[in-house]
């Protein structure tokens, strides 16, 4: 099968029937909002603000752990990897180490781990005891970008970058993003243009788009929209950031492309969801139960469309 001087149409299909079946497809596991937080010595009002996350790191340990008896291909995590950069301590002093914590944990894990970044990772918390919740600011999101590119090998060139994978002819290429803050114009605008060559230059191969925070009719998501409608072969988009579960189809100008959402896992260690990259299809599985498929994408090739 080849998609030479053709473009991809896709259409999401409830179940797999009348597609070819395929040999040797790969998997991947898709998590997000894994919240990891090292809670010791932080101020007791963030502390017990953030009571419900503090099994988060043993979550994902234990999932990590459990890998090598059936190991997918990568994992990928779209972002809220950690709760906070650092913490007010319980003395007035800033209780660091999130970012380095995590880090250690996925380079103990049996497979690649490809990872976005959220909101949550470049944000930084101090007590404010006028509010009911710790005060987060993103104020240091460079310096907290350097600190992942320094900690995690998926960063090493940027904190969005792009990978491919092939399932028998097809290549899929994914597309990382970086969209938890976009305060620095010119980091936001450098993306956009990176975006826009990796478009250019990925011809007819499906692409997959990987970001925290899902693409909505918001002032945030103009920008990508835009770069994407030119694009009819985006084949999927992962994304996390609401803490629910959802497949939907949304719109990229006149065409329409599948997003999936999946919840929590901080507080919901089942929250994982294996995707199956086929020659001619994807599969996706629903939450918590590998090896079902709640829902397939088919890859149609269908004549160029004209200019």
């Amino acid at each position: 099968m080849t998609f030479s001087a053709l473009r991809l149409s896709l259409l999401l299909l409830a179940s797999s029937g009348g597609l070819l079946p395929a040999a040797d497809p790969l998997e991947f596991l898709h998590v997000t909002d894994t919240h990891v937080i090292d809670a010791r010595g932080v101020h007791p009002s963030i502390a017990a603000q953030r009571r419900h996350l503090h099994s988060a790191a043993a979550n994902l340990q234990s999932f990590f752990d459990t890998l090598s008896a059936q190991p997918p291909a990568f994992v990928l995590v779209t972002g809220d990897l950690i709760d906070g950069v650092s913490f007010q301590g319980a003395e007035g002093d800033t209780r660091a180490g999130q970012i380095e914590l995590f880090a250690k944990m996925i380079a103990r894990g049996p497979v690649p781990v490809y990872l976005a970044l959220g909101n949550h990772d470049v944000q930084r918390y101090t007590v404010d005891a006028a509010a009911s919740k710790p005060a987060g600011s993103d104020a240091s999101a460079a310096a907290d970008r350097a600190a992942w590119r320094a900690a995690a090998p998926c960063f090493r060139d940027g904190t969005y970058y792009a990978f491919q994978r092939r399932a028998g002819s097809t290549t899929y290429r994914f597309l990382v993003l970086d969209n938890g803050s976009l305060k620095d114009r010119s980091f936001a605008e450098a993306q956009w243009r990176w975006l826009e060559k990796q478009v250019r230059q990925a011809g007819d191969d499906p692409l997959i788009v990987a970001l925290h925070i899902p693409l909505d009719q918001s002032p945030a998501s103009a920008p990508i929209r835009e770069i994407l409608a030119r694009a009819p072969n985006v084949a999927l988009v992962l994304a996390g950031h609401k803490h629910s579960n959802a497949i939907e189809e949304i719109s990229l100008g006149d065409h329409g492309v599948t997003q999936v959402r999946t919840a929590i896992f901080a507080t919901n260690p089942a929250s994982v969801r294996a995707i199956r990259l086929f020659e001619d299809r994807i599969e996706i599985g629903a939450t918590g139960r590998r090896g079902s498929t709640e829902h397939t994408v088919a890859l149609h090739a269908v004549p160029a469309l004209a200019h």
